[in-house]
């Protein structure tokens, strides 16, 4: 091996000028430089020093080799006083040079075609559009693996220059998240949806789109669809929203009662509102790419977000998240390992695609690669020795392999010869004076040392503070801190240009790479508690509330990091930092901001400090319930029920999270019900309930009293009631929701309906509630259902929507929509295509309110089940069916789920997709998750068996049935359905067989909807006539028979029910043929319903008619 080696620059004429002038300039005299005396160094005007070996001196342009500092993105100037102009001149002409400068920006991608091939076809398949669709869809999960340094960001830049290169209407987006705020919720999620908000509000500025422009309506969308309330706790998280809503935006300010938390609904809305966010965010791009780095330090409720947004059916725009981390940071037990295997397993039902790529050091090849990029060689032996050297001693480690090579330039190891136009170093020197060198870190510590000390005070505070740092913190910090001759602007500026810094816009900066930021933390005291402590105190009080609520977590972190004496201030910190935690559904952070909290209280926390102390034991009951610490939540129960001081109002947040925990986490509905009954009775003087004996007849007594009593009211009396004031009423009203909810799953009746009656009398007497006018329509219902009183259900009904207006809170509202246009409104002269569009407003209030099993009823009813039942194409309801029932899955709503599959099944075979003939055990159904019941089944399975002529069947099912149904669910409106088939099929078998078994229930299905109709109901208009003209076949009546078939078809197809119009036609083609023997008839009659069938997506029937 060559002692001295050298390697020529190629393709370099572009500065072959400038180089020849600055040779004649060196060659002619010059006085010499006057440099300061500082022990065998030279110290120019900026403070930076040049110290060498033997204590030698040099000026800047006294040699033919220059070494220059490691400066990749400047054009820093060292300055020497007391230079004439030719030297001058000198300097700024060899500034302005770039041959003698490694040039790090041309190496590139080294070694990683195929990790950028799998990035390239996650890509393509998430923009190609799909031949069934007709649209691009699909969702990608890319998880980049490596150790610190490998590469995976510059891969990741590699491929935003490959979309670029696309011409796409793109964005992407990227977040970090940081080792030293792994409490802090969203941090990087934050980040990213900021900058593609940012983004957004840019394209607005600088384009000139009319109003009605995607980009100009986006934020007003967005508050539509989650609700002025939500959005105003988003904007806490991301800033930078608040930039795309309009200005004359009015933020909801619904009432929050602090006696009452609903987990499930915080975790709705929550879900619900990130996943709206995402879908009206990414409909404006094409894909819209998310860059999550550094998932090693992810908290769960990130890994969560993630989770959510790859399992959103409901988004049908091109997504990609790609998750960063550091492979020999995440064993197996580590969160993020979780996660990733949840996800594997979930990909295929929810439709979306997981790639991952492993990020290896680079070989001798690849670190030989580098070099030559540097060091601008094109002959790979000139650099092989040099690349054994570094390989050796970087190991291939790409950030420590270009760290590596700066030091080498920095000591003078590695030099450019302006004379000979070559880099040139001794490959034995090279290797004999960097033995010492441990790791980059090591590398990175030495470089930040060589700077002044207030330039490494800078750095110690943006290593406490994160990955981005904001101007006016770090003024902040160092207006109370730091050392105030040094201007930090100029400060600032040095470490910009010494590749510490990027600046972001006029008023951030962000490190380079994690890894300075790590090394800023063990250089000086960043890593002490008392060095955050100090800084987040400074913050704390220095800061307004605003500013300090965008930092809230940070703030709070770097206090408790110092584990404080006992501060009642820093405890209020701390809650407050739960309660933001808890609005954003980050449980586990909440959670530990309350036990710090909890700390920081003195003994006598509950005499000196009560409502403190209350509040956080009472956050803490309902975060450890949140996270599944059962026993944690017991103890603080414990602890506050123990207190003779509180009342039974400040204990009531115990006594509804125990409640929810029998029900929800216990799944004990009756034990849920008996505590709640106690605690009405024991705490709050509530009777409630009665002997369970006497509890039936006590229920209808009161049900009957009740109805007469509202009935009896003057309409001004409502118009006048004001909303209920005492705290003490709402939590009997809550108290009495959780028992009610309770009963639904206990399968309780009778205590379902003395919850209703008792929400209905505490209204009368106290004022409107939480739960707005939704007793009122759930007292509707009861009196169809049970007195046949439509006139009152349609009074109670009006009633209930005019109190749900007055009422601040929005949780009853979807409860009030889905019971009203399902059980109320179809029965009393309401078209079921109108409860339908109602239905879809439903879906979305309950979701924005964190209602979910409301909002999903809606969903189901809206696009499943009257959908089938108006007539829509049967295709169109199988595009809703997948996405609903994945929903619902996730929900655990496990009820909605099994309509929605065995609805799905139904309609498959209906439509010919199934291979299951007519049978419902198939496709869509998994019986060892989900228990379908008996009524359920039979439900579908008459659908199947009368729509393909399988009357015999059906029959046999309407018989089995008998009215079943109609008790188990009065007032839906599958009953009207139920019943028409039933009909249908027994009156097609009391024609062809003569038994009395068929026609007897046949003729008491045609009364009972005649009865319907009569009452109404304009929704069985269209049934009726065609079991009076089987009535009439059935007679021997045979013109009466034809004008009824002929009205049946006309009413069914004037609205809308185009299967009814086939069916009906069906009907009377058999009727032709084997009564009338007029077998032209027939023949048109099946025509006609063969189009009916096929304009309505039958495909199967359609096949079977055609050979009829």
């Amino acid at each position: 091996m060559m002692a001295k080696a050298t390697g020529r620059i190629v393709n370099e004429s572009a500065d072959l000028e400038t180089a020849k002038s600055l040779k004649r300039i060196q060659s002619s005299p010059r006085p010499q430089a006057v440099p300061e005396k500082n022990n065998g160094s030279l110290s120019f005007e900026d403070g930076t020093a040049s110290t060498f070996s033997n204590g030698s001196k040099r000026t800047i342009a006294s040699e033919a080799v220059i070494s220059h500092k490691l400066d990749r993105s400047s054009s820093f100037t060292r300055r020497v006083p007391y230079l004439d102009d030719d030297i001058m001149r000198s300097n700024a002409m060899l500034q302005e040079l770039t041959i003698n400068k490694l040039r790090f920006d041309s190496v590139g991608l080294v070694d990683r075609e195929e990790e950028m091939e799998v990035l390239k076809s996650s890509l393509n398949r998430m923009t190609s559009i799909d031949a069934n669709k007709g649209s691009k869809g699909n969702k990608e999960l890319v998880f980049i693996e490596g150790s610190s340094g490998s590469g995976k960001t510059e891969l990741v830049g590699a491929m935003q220059a490959e979309v670029s290169a696309m011409n796409i209407n793109s964005m992407i987006a990227e977040g970090k998240f940081d080792v030293n705020s792994t409490s802090v919720p969203y941090s990087a999620i934050a980040a990213a949806f900021g900058k593609i908000c940012e983004g957004i509000h840019h394209q607005r500025l600088m384009s000139n789109k009319m109003l009605g422009d995607p980009l100009s309506t986006i934020g007003r969308k967005l508050v539509e669809e989650i609700g002025g309330d939500d959005i105003q706790v988003l904007t806490k998280l991301i800033p930078q929203l608040d930039m795309i809503l309009p200005d004359d935006v009015q933020l909801n300010q619904r009432q929050i009662m602090n006696d009452s938390f609903d987990l499930d609904a915080v975790k709705t809305k929550w879900e619900y509102a990130f996943r709206v966010m995402t879908r009206e965010l990414s409909s404006l791009y094409s894909p819209l790419i998310i860059v999550l780095d550094d998932l090693q330090w992810a908290d769960g409720s990130s890994l969560n977000v993630i989770d959510f947004l790859m399992t959103d059916t409901g988004n049908e725009n091109p997504l990609m998240i790609i998750g960063c981390y550091r492979s020999n940071e995440v064993d197996e037990s580590h969160i993020l390992n979780t996660k990733q295997k949840e996800l594997e397993s979930k990909k295929q039902k929810f439709k979306f695609q997981i790639s991952n790529i492993s990020l290896a050091n680079l070989d001798i090849d690849g670190v030989n690669k580098v070099i030559m990029a540097v060091l601008s060689i094109d002959k790979a032996n000139r650099t092989r020795g040099l690349a054994e050297v570094c390989f050796k001693r970087s190991l291939g480690n790409p950030l420590f392999l270009i760290e590596f090579i700066s030091m080498l330039e920095e000591e003078g190891l590695l030099s450019f010869n302006l004379g000979l136009f070559e880099w040139s170093w001794d490959e034995k020197e090279v290797e004999r004076e960097t033995m010492s060198t441990a790791n980059v870190v090591d590398l990175v510590r030495s470089r930040m040392k060589k700077i002044p000390k207030s330039a490494q005070l800078v750095l110690q505070f943006a290593a406490c503070l994160g990955q981005t740092v904001n101007l006016k913190t770090l003024n902040y910090l160092w207006a109370k801190l730091g050392n105030q001759e040094d201007e930090l602007s100029n400060i600032l500026l040095r470490l910009e240009r010494g590749n510490f810094f990027e600046r972001i816009g006029d008023d951030s900066y962000r490190w380079i790479h994690i890894k300075l930021k790590e090394t800023a933390m063990l250089t000086g005291d960043a890593a002490e508690p008392a060095f955050q402590f100090e800084i987040g105190c400074t913050l704390y009080h220095e800061m307004s509330s605003d500013e300090l609520e965008d930092l809230l977590f940070e703030v709070t972190d770097l206090i408790n990091a110092a584990g404080v004496e006992r501060r009642i201030e820093f405890a209020e910190l701390n809650l407050r930092a739960a309660e933001k935690a808890k609005q954003i559904s980050a449980f586990n952070s909440a959670s530990e901001y309350v036990a710090k909290g909890i700390g920081l209280l003195p003994n006598d926390k509950w005499t000196s400090h009560k409502d403190l102390t209350l509040r956080l034991v009472v956050a803490g009951v309902q975060m450890e319930l949140a996270v599944g610490r059962i026993g944690m939540m017991e103890k603080y129960s414990k602890e506050l029920l123990a207190q003779p001081t509180c009342s039974a109002l400040e204990k009531s947040p115990v006594y509804l999270a125990q409640c929810y925990e029998l029900l929800s986490v216990s799944l004990d509905g009756p034990a849920s019900i008996k505590l709640g009954i106690k605690i009405l009775r024991n705490e709050f003087g509530v009777w409630f309930g009665g002997n369970k004996v006497f509890r039936p007849a006590i229920a209808l007594r009161a049900l009957f009293k009740t109805i007469k009593v509202v009935k009896s009211k003057k309409k001004d009396f409502f118009e006048n009631l004001g909303e209920m004031t005492d705290p003490t009423h709402h939590v009997i009203m809550e108290l009495i929701a959780r028992i009610n909810y309770s009963a639904y799953f206990a399968k309780d009746v009778f205590i379902q309906i003395l919850c209703t009656i008792k929400h209905v009398e505490m209204t009368l007497d106290h004022g409107v509630g939480s739960l707005g006018g939704f007793p009122f329509i759930t007292l509707a219902v009861l009196a169809m259902a049970v007195t046949k009183d439509n006139e009152a259900g349609a009074q109670f009904t009006e009633l209930g929507f005019m109190l749900q207006a007055k009422s601040k809170s929005e949780r009853a509202t979807s409860a009030a929509i889905f019971l009203a246009n399902q059980s109320v409104y179809p029965w009393i002269k309401h078209p079921l295509q109108n409860c339908r569009r109602r239905l879809l407003e439903g879906y979305t209030s309950g979701m924005r309110a964190g209602n979910s099993e409301m909002g999903l009823w809606c969903h189901v009813t809206a696009h499943v089940l009257l959908s089938y039942q108006v007539g829509r194409p049967l295709r169109s309801i199988l595009s809703k069916c997948y996405a609903i029932a994945t929903q619902c899955e996730q929900l655990k709503l496990v009820f909605q789920e099994i309509i929605v599959r065995l609805n799905w099944q139904m309609i498959l075979i209906l439509v010919g997709d199934s291979d299951e003939a007519t049978t419902l055990n198939g496709h869509g159904i998994d019986p060892e998750r989900l228990s379908v019941e008996k009524i359920d089944q039979q439900y579908a399975d008459i659908n199947v068996y009368v729509f393909l002529g399988d009357y015999e069947s059906g029959a046999n099912v309407a018989l089995d049935i008998g009215d079943t149904y109609d008790k188990t669910y009065a007032n839906n409106p599958q009953v009207m359905t139920i019943n028409f088939l039933r009909g249908v099929a027994l009156y097609a078998m009391a024609r062809r067989t003569r038994k009395r078994k068929y026609l007897r229930p046949a003729k008491r299905v045609s009364a009972k909807i005649g009865g319907w109709l009569k009452a109404g109901n304009p929704n069985v208009c269209h049934f009726y006539p065609l079991l009076r003209a089987e009535q009439a076949a059935m007679d021997g009546k045979h013109q009466e028979a034809k004008k009824l078939y002929h009205e049946a078809i006309v009413l069914s197809a004037r609205t809308g029910h185009i299967q009814y119009a086939a069916l009906a036609n069906e009907r009377f083609a058999d009727f032709c043929r084997h009564d009338l023997g007029d077998e032209d008839e027939a023949t048109f009659r099946i025509g006609e319903a063969i189009q009916y069938y096929k304009e309505w997506g039958a495909d199967a029937k359609v096949e079977k008619l055609k050979s009829w």
